[in-house]
């Protein structure tokens, strides 16, 4: 017997037997759920790409921004170590400054001390040249010529050895007359 229960065909709309019916709604589904997941495959698919986009995109950002930070503290490292070779050389200028200062200084109190042991020596000479002129004796082993220093320090006395050459004059000079 043929089923009396009889549905209308969601297609077409047509009168068709309840298992024909079931079965067309079968495949529907089942077009339906292809249909579903090749959509949610393909949306899975755009969203991915998306998010690979937008990743890299991230990505490119995070290396430019670590790339700006590292130019900046190399560039502030490069200015610091800027300054400092500034420093440096402004240092270095100071001590070369400082040194010529501190040599000029030395051979100014050198000069003066020399000037003044020379003036002692000169005093001493002249007051004892006088004294023996007035006993009628020799002041020096050179006699009243005051160019015997200069004489005795061209035949080879040199700087080292003036003091002593002056000292032996003095001691000459000092050095009592035989007899007394």
């Amino acid at each position: 017997m043929e089923s009396s229960v009889t549905d209308r065909c969601p297609w077409c709309g047509s009168l068709i037997s309840r298992a024909r019916f079931i079965e067309i709604e079968a495949k529907i589904r089942e077009q339906e759920r292809k249909r579903l997941a090749e959509a949610e495959a393909t949306m899975r698919k755009q969203l991915e790409q998306k998010f690979q986009q937008k990743l890299e995109t991230a990505k490119r950002a995070a290396a430019a921004n670590e790339k700006a930070e590292a130019d900046k503290r190399v560039t502030s490292i490069i200015a610091e170590r800027d300054r400092m070779q500034e420093k440096l050389k402004q240092a270095e200028a100071r001590e070369a400054t400082i040194r010529k200062q501190v040599q000029d200084e030395a051979e100014q109190r050198l000069k003066r001390e020399v000037a003044q042991q020379r003036a002692i020596l000169q005093k001493d000479l002249d007051r004892h040249q006088s004294r023996a002129r007035g006993r009628g004796g020799r002041a020096s082993p050179g006699g009243d010529d005051p160019s015997t220093y200069s004489r005795l320090e061209q035949e080879g006395a040199g700087s080292e050895d003036r003091p002593a050459l002056q000292l032996h004059h003095v001691r000459h000079v000092y050095a009592p007359p035989a007899g007394n």
